[in-house]
């Protein structure tokens, strides 16, 4: 169970740091009006 939820924790970081590139490039490739 303990293993399982690591897994899921680092799951959750990896995600964040998709979600966070993702706005990262919205933003280079969008320039701000």
């Amino acid at each position: 169970m303990k293993n399982w939820s690591k897994s899921t924790q680092i799951n959750m970081v990896i995600q964040n740091q998709i979600l966070i590139l993702s706005y990262n490039c919205i933003y280079i490739v969008i320039p701000y009006p």
